[in-house]
């Protein structure tokens, strides 16, 4: 049995249960496999789900440049509703997304620092991605309008309200939320115009 199999199913049993709670004897019978064998892949639990947290930052980076590059030739606004609404499915269909948020939100305590260093490097990221998007976007705009550092924090700020809400609010509440706050960004936005 594959390494990527076994990160599949402990991707999907540590965003249900958590890193505590997950268990290496149900991750090895879903898999198919005894639980002995999981240690010809990894050294111990905690080093299946840095495997999987590791992987899971990578993807996330990857999803996040990618999709900007290949919605390009939408409008602003449009591109970043479309982003808000696939960050929902995704959470919602992807085991992978579920793992990386949940670790981020409720990292294992002696883990801390490793999940948090990574979580941060990917908002960092995002952050990045998104004013580098407002400045190509705004560029036009006289430079005492909208700045957009401070839109690409926001927006970042706006992305974070969907994750929180997403984990301890649920997909209604974040779509609710996030759909209000998103007028409310817009409308200022071209207000600034």
């Amino acid at each position: 049995m594959s390494a990527e199999k076994i990160k599949l199913v402990a991707a999907d049993q540590f965003s249900q249960y958590g890193f505590h709670d997950a268990s290496l004897a149900d991750i090895a019978e879903q898999v198919g496999i005894k639980k002995p064998s999981i240690y010809a892949h990894f050294k111990s639990k905690k080093d299946l789900f840095l495997h999987v947290l590791e992987d899971s930052y990578l993807a996330e980076l990857e999803f996040f440049s990618t999709y900007f590059q290949q919605t390009s030739d939408l409008e602003l606004e449009e591109q970043l509703r479309r982003l808000i609404t696939y960050m929902i499915t995704r959470y919602h269909e992807e085991v992978s997304f579920r793992f990386w948020l949940r670790s981020g939100f409720f990292p294992p305590q002696e883990l801390y620092d490793v999940v948090m260093e990574r979580f941060y490097a990917y908002l960092d990221n995002c952050e990045s991605i998104i004013t580098d998007i407002f400045h190509q976007h705004l560029q036009d705009r006289p430079a005492n309008e909208l700045d957009a550092e401070e839109a690409g924090i926001a927006f970042i700020g706006l992305l974070d309200s969907l994750f929180i809400e997403m984990q301890y609010g649920g997909l209604d509440r974040a779509r609710r939320r996030v759909d209000a706050s998103l007028e409310v960004f817009f409308r200022g936005m071209k207000a600034q115009a």
